[in-house]
């Protein structure tokens, strides 16, 4: 099932399946990917209760094995639909046997969509509903369309609320490098970045530019051809990928994440994850991924 909301011209849908945001629109001008499954099936997928890859499929928990593929499961989930107005939708998702399986955790997941008349309100929260901290990992994959001619032109750049000195997070087949002596994440210098600007040329960002530094309020895609930025929230977010697909670049992924993938020589144990939330029983954590179009 699909909810459609509306505000004057602007106008969003979201599907029961991930909660996911599938258009956009304002007027006729459409900014969320289609999701044509030649070139990538989803829109605008949540990630829950990892993000990035994990390594083998699996991690252990207290020597445990459970098996977890790339994204977590929360995008895959139906969620049910708590609350809707024409221009607000609330959803939830909770813990069932399967996720147990998979994740030994009880949980509620929410998403929060409210229309205005520059964006749309985006919020998720998950709530520890066990009797154990709750280990996890949480983002967002928006997908945004771009115009390929215009990426040969050289029009789009991802632009930042500030001059951050953002560090590029190493990774080698999307799994975090290590250092000499084990270390991670390595981190270097964004070379791609010009001052508050990080160009999108033809060759898009790869497997996906992992950055962290990051103390903007947002980072938005700005079209210098129109004049237009469509910014994400990314205030308090440690991290943010920067994702296209493979060949004729069609969408550019602006994604705040609070966790990084897998080592390349991770033991599997979350206990030692690089970068994990711990959440106590009972308590709830949310984050803001809103999106503005300026």
């Amino acid at each position: 099932m699909n909810i459609t909301l509306t505000k004057g011209n602007m106008k969003a849908v979201i599907a029961d399946t991930g909660a996911q945001l599938l258009s956009l629109s304002r007027g006729d001008r459409e900014y969320i990917w289609h999701g044509d499954p030649s070139v990538w099936k989803y829109h605008a997928p949540i990630l829950f209760p990892a993000v990035g890859r994990t390594k083998d499929g699996y991690y252990t928990w207290e020597g445990k094995k459970y098996e977890l593929g790339t994204h977590g499961f929360i995008r895959d989930m139906t969620h049910t639909l708590t609350a809707s107005t024409e221009t607000s939708a609330d959803w939830e998702c909770t813990s069932t046997e399967e996720t147990l399986r998979q994740y030994p955790w009880k949980f509620s997941f929410k998403t929060h969509y409210e229309l205005t008349d520059t964006g749309l309100i985006f919020t998720t929260s998950v709530e520890n509903r066990d009797t154990s901290a709750m280990p996890f990992q949480l983002g967002t994959h928006t997908a945004f369309m771009v115009d390929t001619d215009k990426i040969k032109n050289g029009s789009y750049s991802i632009e930042l609320e500030k001059d951050d000195p953002l560090q590029q997070i190493q990774c080698d087949g999307g799994y975090l490098q290590c250092d000499a002596d084990g270390t991670v994440p390595v981190t270097s210098p964004c070379l791609q970045q010009q001052g508050r600007f990080i160009p999108l040329t033809e060759q898009g960002f790869g497997a996906g530019l992992v950055l962290t530094g990051i103390t903007s309020k947002w980072a938005a895609i700005h079209d210098k051809q129109e004049g237009t930025v469509i910014r994400i929230k990314t205030e308090q977010f440690p991290y943010m990928v920067l994702w296209t697909n493979e060949g004729d670049i069609r969408f550019i992924c602006i994604e705040p994440w609070y966790g990084i993938p897998d080592r390349e020589d991770t033991d599997h144990s979350w206990e030692h994850k690089a970068s994990i939330e711990i959440l106590e029983a009972g308590k709830t954590f949310s984050c803001d991924q809103s999106i503005t179009i300026g």
